[in-house]
């Protein structure tokens, strides 16, 4: 169950609603559904190759949900800089969120039937994301994106750079979990997310 198309999903999801509500369109609706339909499609298609090949590599996971970032690069205005600052960031925020999850679940479950949880919990903790978004980071973020614009692109790599090193800790298929790496996740992902400001 490690490669389950589930949580791609969700989190397609909820980046696509971030998205929305965070940088602006160009292009017509018609090519937006197109971009995405085709995006997903090739993202799942990738999951559903490494199943069938037995390919169970994280990394090789990654990789794969690389198509879900193409619509960011070709559907919206802002700079190239702020793209990839915008997709590392989401993509860090849902890493982590998914691995949060993992853990609870795990927790709960004593390793026993946990992802059916791990869903659950995934979709309710992404639900609440929205809600805090939009009502108290969204108007921030913009701000953020609109410096970035106007100050050196290289700092654009910082997510790319605080996201590799959140995978490589913390992934979000760990099984072998202890209270102390979960508090060390989430310190990670709070000076990440404060260094930011």
């Amino acid at each position: 169950m490690l490669f389950s198309p589930i949580i791609p999903l969700i989190t397609y999801a909820l980046q696509t609603v971030v998205e929305y509500a965070t940088l602006t369109k160009r292009r017509s609706i018609p090519e937006h559904i197109l971009v995405r339909v085709l995006a997903l499609c090739g993202a799942l298609g990738s999951f559903y190759l490494m199943r069938r090949l037995g390919i169970h590599d994280v990394f090789l996971y990654y990789f794969c949900t690389i198509p879900v970032f193409i619509p960011c690069a070709v559907l919206f205005t802002e700079t190239f800089a702020q793209k990839v600052f915008f997709c590392f960031t989401s993509w860090g925020v849902t890493t982590f969120l998914s691995s949060v999850c993992n853990y609870l679940a795990v927790w709960i479950t004593q390793g026993h039937a946990a992802y059916p949880l791990r869903y659950v919990l995934y979709i309710a903790i992404s639900a609440l994301v929205l809600l805090l978004y939009y009502r108290y980071v969204r108007a921030g973020y913009r701000t953020l994106l609109s410096h970035l614009a106007k100050g050196n692109p290289a700092f654009a790599a910082f997510p790319v750079l605080a996201f590799v090193l959140l995978s490589l800790i913390f992934t979000p298929f760990e099984t072998s979990l202890s209270p102390v790496k979960f508090l060390e996740m989430l310190l990670f992902e709070g000076s990440t997310i404060f260094s930011y400001y």
